[in-house]
């Protein structure tokens, strides 16, 4: 009993102590006039390559930076993304075969203002999933697939982390 009132003493404390210190959730209010972050992260359009690997990531992007996984009317930013994808063999049988590879997303990606075309923001993520190799062709098709999904999604999330913190650190800069 008395854990558990010192537990909750101990949380309560906390929360008293990052409030003086400047702590400001990522997702919280900003204030009046000043769009939210969920607002900015919505007004941003996403481009990436025509390949299976683009499709992943953009749909797994417009599910990150909006509400209902769609983009808004206004495109107040654009994402363009360059990725690229290869497969390594990880672990080699005796016999040459092939038991277990990794399939290696790389996103290269820049935020521009829509307006202006001015570059804001410019970095790199990269994802790596692995896979076991079976006799089945069918299998390991499936298993690979289901690689660079994981490894796609890997991506898209952490590239929606970085805006949200660029976002969140260009508000800060501003006020």
């Amino acid at each position: 009993m008395w854990s558990k009132i010192l537990h909750g003493s101990f949380l309560c404390g906390v929360f008293v102590l990052s409030t003086g210190c400047g702590f400001q959730p990522l997702y919280g209010d900003r204030g009046s006039g000043v769009p939210s972050l969920a607002q900015q992260m919505a007004s941003v359009e996403v481009k990436a390559p025509s390949t299976r690997t683009g499709f992943l990531v953009q749909r797994r992007l417009l599910y990150g930076l909006s509400a209902e996984g769609k983009a808004v009317a206004s495109q107040d930013y654009v994402l363009d993304i360059a990725i690229n994808q290869w497969e390594e063999d990880v672990l080699l049988q005796q016999d040459a075969d092939v038991s277990r590879r990794n399939v290696v997303v790389e996103a290269y990606y820049t935020l521009a203002d829509a307006g202006t075309g001015q570059y804001l923001y410019r970095s790199n993520n990269r994802a790596v999933a692995g896979y076991n190799r079976f006799d089945s062709d069918f299998a390991n098709i499936a298993a690979a697939q289901s690689a660079e999904m994981r490894a796609a999604e890997t991506v898209a999330d952490s590239i929606a982390t970085r805006l949200a913190l660029y976002f969140s650190k260009s508000e800060e800069d501003t006020s």
